[in-house]
């Protein structure tokens, strides 16, 4: 049984990760105007760095999440599947750092900001100045969308520690890559983008192999 000093750090883990996606969001919305009338030290000294920090921060959220369920996946995601021992279910539940209210939660918050910061795009007008920020803008919504497919993944884990496991609905499928895939060729396509063509291609490929590592997280 989960020792309460353990449950209220978790609890606190919890509340601290929502809170920091929910600040980054809000700061990085500002380089999704679709008007910036900002200067270059403006945009270099604020800007870059909130969307790059939102950006590792996410990166920090992914690692986490995805090292606890390699974890209990080699110590006995394979054989609880196959018990009826509701306390060896719930011993592992307790060994998960965040719980499906959390991590569904910051799931939809990540979908909508990925939804809206994605439909954003091609309504920012360009210029020598802002467009400084394509290359962080669709670096940041690759993570985003990593961010919810390992979420997506949690959630799916999280459900088949359930005693009653089959006879739970599925958790509804994931359209976050879809959403950044469809942004990412969008901008590619895009004349005034074109000498960021390839690092854009390059971010997409990126997120495809990401999302291709974490899916792998249970298929395998």
């Amino acid at each position: 049984m989960e020792c309460s000093g353990c449950k209220r750090g978790r609890i606190a883990r919890q509340s601290e990760i929502y809170n920091t996606v929910l600040a980054a969001t809000q700061l990085a919305e500002i380089s999704f105007r679709s008007e910036l009338n900002l200067s270059s030290s403006d945009i270099n000294d604020y800007l870059i760095p909130s969307l790059t920090g939102y950006t590792n921060m996410l990166n920090s959220f992914i690692n986490q999440i995805l090292d606890t369920m390699k974890k209990t996946e080699t110590n006995q995601f394979a054989s609880i599947k196959g018990q009826k021992d509701e306390n060896a279910r719930k011993q592992q539940q307790s060994q998960l750092i965040y719980t499906k209210q959390t991590i569904s939660i910051i799931q939809i918050r990540l979908n909508t900001s990925l939804t809206q910061f994605c439909s954003r795009l091609p309504k920012i007008k360009k210029n020598p100045t802002t467009n400084a920020l394509i290359i962080p803008r669709i670096r940041l919504l690759s993570q985003i969308a990593c961010a919810v497919e390992a979420c997506q993944i949690y959630l799916e884990l999280q459900r088949d520690l359930q005693y009653n496991s089959d006879t739970l609905a599925p958790v509804p499928p994931s359209v976050a890559f879809s959403t950044f895939r469809a942004a990412s060729i969008r901008e590619m396509l895009n004349p005034s983008n074109a000498q960021y063509k390839a690092k854009i291609q390059d971010e997409l490929n990126q997120c495809v192999a990401n999302v291709q590592n974490i899916t792998m997280l249970v298929t395998y």
